[in-house]
This record gives C-alpha cells, sequence and structure tokens, in this order.
C-alpha cells in the first residue's frame, strides 16, 4: 500500500525540487516531524541542518529558540570572530544574514517573521524584537559600507578582492526595531535608526530618522503620515 510519504516523496522527485520550498514549508505544522524532515533532506538538502552550519561558522556562538524555521535563510560571516546570532521561538526567518566585521551581531525576538529578499547587514548589530513583520526584500544595514571621501574609499575595490575591509572611516550604529512593528516589502532601514512599538513602515519607504511608537510612517524619506488608533493597537 502506497503511504502519503512515499505519494509525496515519488512526486517530489519528479518536480523542480526548488519550486517546491515555499508549498513544503507552509506544511511544516501540518506533517509528522519525521516526514517533514525527509521531504526537506529531498527538497533542500543543504538546508535541513543550516542550524548546524551556522553554529560552526560562528563557533558555536548562534542560539536557536524551538519551532523556529530557517528555510532560505542564509549566513555570511567575513570575520566570523566574536560575532553572534540569536533568535527566539517560533519565527519564520528566510533572509540573508551579513556579519560584516569582527564581534557584530544579530537578535531576532520570538514569533518574529522576516521574508525571503531581505538582508540584514551588519558591522555593529541589529536588534529586532518579538512579533514582528518584516516584509521581503527589505534592506537594513547599520552602516553606511563607505566613507563619503573619496581619499578614503579609493582602495575598497581592491580591498574586496583580497578579503579585507578598513572600517574606519565608515560610519556605523546599531538599529533597533520594537516589538510588534510591521516592516513593508522593499523598505531600507539605515544605521542608528530605532522603529518604535508597533510601528509601521509603508513599502518602499526609505527610514532616515527614528519611528514613534504606534504610528503609520512613509515615504522617501519616510515621514508620519498617522498615528495608530487604540483599535489598531489592540488596547480597545
Amino acid at each position: 500500500m502506497w503511504t502519503t510519504e512515499r505519494i509525496v516523496t515519488n512526486y517530489l522527485r519528479k518536480q523542480q525540487k526548488v519550486s517546491l520550498l515555499p508549498w513544503l514549508s507552509k506544511l511544516h505544522r501540518r506533517l509528522p516531524v519525521r516526514v517533514y524532515n525527509r521531504l526537506m533532506r529531498l527538497v533542500n538538502p543543504s538546508k535541513v541542518n543550516v542550524g548546524k552550519e551556522w553554529q560552526r561558522i560562528l563557533n558555536g556562538n548562534v542560539f536557536v529558540g524551538p519551532e523556529t524555521h530557517l528555510v532560505g535563510a542564509q549566513l555570511h560571516a567575513h570575520e566570523p570572530a566574536g560575532c553572534f546570532i540569536s533568535i527566539g521561538a517560533a519565527s519564520n526567518i528566510a533572509c540573508t544574514i551579513v556579519l560584516e566585521r569582527r564581534s557584530s551581531s544579530i537578535r531576532i525576538g520570538s514569533r518574529t517573521h522576516i521574508g525571503g529578499g531581505t538582508l540584514l547587514d551588519a558591522a555593529c548589530s541589529i536588534d529586532i524584537g518579538d512579533d514582528v513583520l518584516i516584509a521581503f526584500e527589505v534592506l537594513m544595514l547599520d552602516h553606511d559600507s563607505h566613507s563619503l571621501l573619496f581619499s578614503e574609499r579609493r582602495n575598497d575595490v581592491r580591498d574586496w578582492i583580497i578579503g579585507k575591509k578598513d572600517w574606519t572611516h565608515v560610519k556605523a550604529a546599531p538599529i533597533h526595531i520594537a516589538d510588534k512593528a510591521w516592516v513593508g516589502a522593499r523598505a531600507i532601514i539605515l544605521e542608528g535608526i530605532r522603529i518604535g512599538e508597533g510601528a509601521v513602515v509603508a513599502a518602499g519607504s526609505v527610514v532616515t530618522k527614528d519611528v514613534p511608537a504606534w504610528t503609520v510612517v512613509g515615504g522617501n524619506p519616510a515621514r508620519v503620515i498617522r498615528t495608530l488608533t487604540n483599535v489598531e493597537r489592540g488596547v480597545a
């Protein structure tokens, strides 16, 4: 007799496996753990042990809570020494994380979603709270990448080629996203920004200054559009 597992497994073998990743990730709560893990190995074997691979890259400085999923997530650490990643429980992380230099860190809370194509790029630290929604293709960088002075960035490309980066003249400051915030698709969050609790950043916004709690902001540069009502905050 053909079991459900055998039927789905046979189907996966005949299809383009990568295209089925989003479909399979939605079934993780409906399938037995044994079945889900076996199917994941067929679809994308490199992601099954992504947490273990991150542990290897950062020498054990990775902490991932229970029921958190890292399907599609990627990590690049240019100078792993002292770097740190912490992700809470029941989160769904599909973004790319880049740790640019020594001792940079990423902290993500519980029940938080970060969509595919989003980039978290830290030279200092990026701290994201609980119950946060970050859509796809968001750019979050806690640094300027280069100096404004050409004389201080003239060697950047040459240094990249040989695996070096001089951060001496590059502006950098931590980013903080408070609990319950929502960042829309393709927004850009620049260095030193604090997004307050429950704030909503409209899609495509460029955030260049702090966002007050429980407000909606949008535009380039992002400006406050309105304050969320008590009903929208869930307190009425």
